[in-house]
């Protein structure tokens, strides 16, 4: 498993069993209900760090999707989790550095995030996913943080999403207009994604049989890295032969997307013609979703913001992110009936 180091983890890797547990007491004049169950929408005001022990004895194990927004380290030494927030944990493990002028905003940072992240990891489902807003400032420390934590075998994608739609023509070098969103599951075995419904299907589905409207996608590939066991002879029911066409036969770097044996189960769903060999793609009520949410249906920073000033009639966060984005990201995550914590 990958271990990443930096400096005052020895006090914070454990320190997700330390913190005590809190009892999560509704408050009359803001609740609609005098209890908390399993199946209550929740909107939880307080250190995140208590919420998420509070919520364990509840919910642990059983949470499909979490998607969390964590502060941006951009090195502004007023950020909302450095060294001088009055919290218990990050005195603790402060008091106990040695020097406390050679720790780095990075150190900080992972000594905020590491135990949250293990606090959440718990909380979620065998078949869950979390997803994580970031920006480059550590984007590829978090990715490195969550293959130690989730595991590396768990990482499911790095998505890209257009949070401009322009400006930011005084920056020196590129005008950075996108963020990361981390994807990580509990046990990639047991993880699934649904379709998204409201894509933009460009594939044009022009044949037809009784199972529906379908188009043909080629079984050789030249994308997916040559095998020569996936490089082999297939027969059709005539007795013609068909083999993987290399493009330069000195070089080859085709495949099938088929093994031997799914040939033999599924040959049936083969189309032998022109030379090639064709499967069936059946039009679908959705799309496979895409790692690049550059649409405006994704919204956008301004979005967010537009949205909560007109709700609360003042600005209440500085960078939110748009009600689209977290609505895309639940649809393809969950369905009606799982349980998702948005922070």
């Amino acid at each position: 498993m990958s271990q990443i180091n930096f400096k005052g983890k020895q006090f914070v890797q454990n320190h997700h069993l330390a913190v005590e547990y809190h009892e999560l007491i509704p408050k009359k004049e803001k609740s609609v209900t005098n209890k908390v169950s399993l199946h209550d929408n929740l909107i939880i005001h307080g250190d995140n760090l208590k919420a998420l022990k509070a919520l364990l004895p509840t919910y642990a194990g059983k949470i499909k999707c979490i998607y969390i927004d964590p502060p941006y380290n951009t090195g502004n030494e007023k950020w909302a989790y450095n060294d001088k927030v009055n919290s218990p944990m990050m005195q603790d493990w402060l008091g106990k550095v040695v020097d406390r002028e050679d720790l780095t905003r990075h150190d900080k940072w992972f000594c905020m995030m590491m135990p949250r992240l293990k606090l959440l990891r718990e909380l979620l489902a065998k078949n869950g996913a979390i997803f994580i807003s970031i920006d480059d400032n550590e984007q590829h420390r978090l990715r490195m943080l969550c293959d130690e934590i989730f595991g590396e075998e768990n990482f499911v994608a790095d998505l890209i999403w257009k949070s401009k739609s322009g400006g930011a023509n005084d920056s020196r070098f590129f005008a950075v207009d996108h963020e990361y969103i981390l994807v990580y599951s509990k046990n990639l075995t047991e993880f699934n994604l649904s379709l998204d419904l409201n894509a933009n299907v460009t594939t044009l589905y022009n044949l037809q049989d009784e199972n529906g409207f379908y188009s043909l996608d080629r079984l050789d590939k030249q994308s997916l890295g040559y095998l020569k066991s996936l490089d082999f002879t297939i027969t059709a029911s005539d007795g013609k032969d068909y083999k993987v066409y290399h493009k330069d036969p000195s070089n080859k770097v085709a495949r099938w997307r088929w093994g031997k044996k799914t040939v033999k189960e599924r040959f049936n769903d083969l189309v032998f013609k022109n030379g090639f060999v064709y499967t069936k793609n059946y039009k679908k009520d959705g799309s496979i979703a895409r790692s690049l949410l550059v649409e405006e249906r994704f919204g956008r920073t301004r979005t967010g913001k537009t949205n909560l000033f007109n709700f609360f009639g003042r600005e209440i966060f500085a960078n939110p992110k748009p009600p689209q984005l977290i609505k895309h990201l639940l649809s393809i995550a969950t369905n009606k009936t799982d349980i998702c914590p948005v922070s």
